[in-house]
């Protein structure tokens, strides 16, 4: 990160360059690559005799009195950070479509919408405001039902058929819920909604992502996880061994919708204003390209994905528009060395269950 702030004042002066880079080398890199090599051994020790679930645990713990270090009450530095989980949660939502059911959602800004909308209106209309961080889990809540609300009504036509149809569906789906909120003068129409009290902050962030990870990490390990994998290796054949693969489509894209709302009350309780054209297919382009860029059918994935996403963004800012032609190219490079992203099909050791290695492991490929 500390290179994230060096890259960003080489923008405004090249001269800078040399004692950036000298900077972060000799006060980041050097203590860092001693400290790490020194305790390595102890670590490695230490990993071998922890169990699984407690090592992940740990990880966690660590991650999270890091994330409130580095953000401490920079401005900058929680909305970095509050927007790294929240593309986190969408990244892995729609990673359980995209990738480990092998159907193409192409509007998942459009549940993110609608998350963000009813999130808002229950907190600025309907709780008390002085209630503040008692009630905003209610409202991410509903904001979560309501995106799962309209995903099913996109499910019941779409699963009844195979093939690519979801993509067309989803598509017309995002176009149609940013149109509709645009039209409802109620909730500002186009001139957007503003009104939410700052109830977005890395703790609530944290503990949404960490949640999300964990309800996600269990379905896909679950009989309907399998189940919903066996769809995507082959339809045909996970019905012939009595998969409801109608169901489990309807069950995962739900699952998936749902935490896209979670992820828009979050987004929108972060920026105090919310617009129509913020869930365009703009926003969704940007929720596929996390996912192929972490990796497909990866909780790991979608974790380097969303960070190394979030991290460019803020990189290639000054470049405004332009950084929506180098992106892709980026990514379109990145594809044709590693066809399946950088984590595709793998996972870090400690997201997946000693006992369920061997079996999960053939299984997503």
């Amino acid at each position: 990160m500390p290179t994230l702030f060096g890259i960003i004042l080489i923008q405004q002066s090249l001269a800078l360059l040399p004692g950036i880079i000298a900077y972060d080398v000799l006060i980041y890199l050097v203590p860092t690559y001693i400290v790490a090599r020194l305790v390595a051994p102890l670590v490695k020790k230490w990993i071998q005799r922890v169990p699984s679930q407690r090592l992940l645990f740990a990880y966690v713990l660590a991650l999270f009195l890091v994330a409130l270090l580095w953000g401490g009450f920079h401005e900058y530095r929680t909305m970095i950070l509050c927007l790294m989980g929240i593309n986190f949660i969408l990244c892995i939502s729609l990673n359980l479509v995209n990738g480990y059911m092998g159907e193409f959602s192409v509007g998942h800004a459009g549940f993110m919408g609608v998350g963000a909308y009813i999130a808002s209106i229950l907190t600025v209309w309907v709780f008390p405001r002085s209630l503040g961080h008692l009630v905003f889990p209610l409202a991410l809540l509903a904001g979560g039902a309501g995106a799962a609300i309209a995903a099913l009504l996109v499910a019941i036509p779409s699963f009844k058929i195979r093939g690519d149809y979801l993509a067309i569906i989803t598509l017309a789906t995002n176009f149609i819920i940013k149109n509709g909120i645009e039209n409802i003068e109620r909730i500002g129409g186009s001139r957007g909604f503003m009104g939410m009290a700052k109830l977005t902050n890395v703790p609530w962030v944290f503990f949404w992502s960490v949640f999300t990870l964990v309800a996600i990490r269990n379905f896909v390990l679950s009989p309907y996880g399998r189940g919903v994998i066996a769809i995507r290796e082959d339809e045909i054949a996970a019905e012939a061994m009595t998969v409801d693969t109608r169901r489990m489509k309807m069950v995962a894209f739900c699952t998936s919708s749902f935490f896209a709302g979670i992820a828009g009350g979050l987004f929108a309780h972060l920026l105090l204003y919310i617009n129509p054209s913020t869930f365009t297919l703009l926003k969704s382009t940007e929720c596929l390209v996390m996912v192929y860029l972490g990796g497909m059918a990866s909780i790991s994935g979608s974790l380097v994905g969303a960070v190394t996403f979030t991290i460019l963004l803020e990189i290639l800012r000054p470049l405004e528009v332009y950084k929506w032609v180098l992106i892709p190219l980026l990514l379109l490079v990145m594809l044709l060395r590693r066809h399946a992203g950088l984590m595709g099909f793998r996972e870090f050791r400690f997201f997946i269950p000693t006992e369920e290695t061997e079996v999960y492991g053939p299984a997503s490929h």
